[in-house]
């Protein structure tokens, strides 16, 4: 219980760190090279678009939307909700790298009032390293191809769908998580009181998701690297194909284990089948499902 306990406090102290960087410890919304930032829309096509391999965006309040064009060969950026010119967006294109903000540097970040931010990619882009960071704003991403991608959010909720990525990311205090399809290697979730969930996803490596008091769901195929949950009250629930293969771990102080594939004692816990997975749950209090998945 010691171990859950300490990684549950570290987990907290971690995520409570999330605030974006121009929102750090004061009541001002400050970030480096600002005068260098250009304010409101933009757009770029062609070979200018594909040749940006790196996003970071940084938003407070209401909503960051990034969708692919199906039939496009545009990055462009907009918004709708923004006051005047100081509380528009501002982003800077450095060579590959485009970083978008939230308004003006040097203002008021209690009085930065709600806007959704919509970004939309080229069919073709692949980018290197998308970043989104946010505080309060939810996080929508569809159909976005990247090596590695990182949402952080503190109380916002997160949706990602069809995504093929090589490593994903994903992070928040009290705000749901909820990936959905995609082609991914390694998927990496964790929460202090949200839920967080995957469904349909396709890992070729590991799925791996902490939370405190959240619920843990994972609906899927077994990934080639394994499942490890951990929990200290919410419980986890993991629905798999009939047919899955793996080897079970699970440790906890008063939580129970719920099974319909009729396990059995093995070396080190339980067996489904000739144990080729592995799958390892540690909870305090929260309670282990393990159910069939549903075609």
């Amino acid at each position: 219980m010691k171990r859950v306990f300490a990684r549950a406090a570290g987990l907290i102290s971690a995520l409570l760190l999330l605030f974006p960087a121009g929102c750090a410890t004061s009541d001002r919304y400050v970030y480096d090279n600002a005068a260098q930032y250009s304010v409101g829309v933009f757009s770029l096509t062609g070979e200018e678009a594909l040749a940006v391999r790196l996003v970071e965006i940084d938003w407070i309040a209401g909503a960051v939307e990034v969708v692919r064009e199906e039939d496009g060969d545009t990055l462009s950026l907009s918004e709708t909700g923004a006051s005047d010119e100081a509380h528009t967006l501002r982003y800077e294109l450095r060579g590959e790298t485009l970083r978008v903000k939230f308004m003006q540097s040097g203002l008021s970040y209690d009085a930065a009032s709600p806007k959704t931010l919509r970004v939309t990619i080229p069919l073709e882009v692949m980018f290197e390293n998308v970043n989104i960071s946010t505080v309060s704003a939810d996080i929508s991403v569809d159909w976005v191809f990247t090596n590695y991608m990182d949402l952080e959010t503190v109380s916002g909720n997160i949706t990602a769908t069809d995504l093929g990525t090589s490593h994903l990311s994903v992070s928040g205090v009290s705000g749901s998580v909820l990936i959905s399809g995609g082609v991914h290697r390694d998927i990496a979730l964790s929460s202090a009181s949200g839920d967080l969930g995957a469904e349909n996803v396709t890992l070729t490596g590991a799925f791996s998701a902490e939370s405190v008091s959240g619920e843990i769901s994972f609906a899927a195929a077994l990934p080639q690297g394994g499942i490890e949950a951990s929990s200290v009250s919410g419980d986890v629930r993991l629905s798999l194909p009939e047919d899955a293969s793996f080897s079970l771990s699970y440790e906890s102080e008063s939580g129970d284990l719920f099974d319909d594939f009729g396990l059995l004692p093995g070396d080190e816990g339980y067996l489904a089948g000739e144990g080729e997975g592995h799958i390892h749950v540690h909870t305090t209090s929260g309670d282990l499902f393990l159910s069939l998945k549903v075609a």
